[in-house]
């Protein structure tokens, strides 16, 4: 429990001093062989702690964050590392970091910063936004 506790303090004093308008997270992996209880109770506490900062937040199911970097849902990890590279010129260290530089990407798009750079990435975009029209609504608003 104190790595949790540690854990949800490092996202909370982060969240608290960056307030941003939304953040976009990675889904849980339910098919996954591992199903970590501890990391779902803290995705829980996360998306709970968003929620009463009123800081809306979409989640990001792990094939599309892999069909919007790599075009393919069923990338490998170290496919996912190579289209990072490739795409952005970001050389991540593990296949976390390719993720969670998707995930900033994602959010960039969706806030007007970037625009999406291929059919799959529009296809996420509109898969994203049919499911979270109000959290859209939000940054369409706040990023003018």
């Amino acid at each position: 429990m104190p790595r949790m506790h540690w854990i949800l303090e490092e996202i909370r004093a982060t969240v608290s001093k960056l307030r941003p308008f939304v953040v976009v997270m990675e889904e849980m992996a339910f098919a996954a062989h591992d199903r970590g209880h501890e990391r779902a109770g803290l995705a829980f506490l996360v998306r709970y702690f968003l929620w009463t900062c009123k800081i809306p937040y979409v989640l990001v199911a792990p094939t599309t964050l892999k069909k919007f970097t790599s075009g393919s849902g069923k990338a490998e990890k170290s496919m996912m590392i190579l289209e990072v590279f490739k795409r952005w010129g970001y050389s991540a260290k593990n296949d976390n970091e390719a993720d969670a530089l998707s995930l900033l990407r994602i959010g960039m798009v969706l806030t007007g910063k970037y625009e999406p750079e291929n059919k799959a990435q529009k296809e996420v975009l509109a898969l994203i936004c049919k499911n979270n029209p109000e959290v859209l609504k939000a940054c369409s608003t706040k990023s003018k």
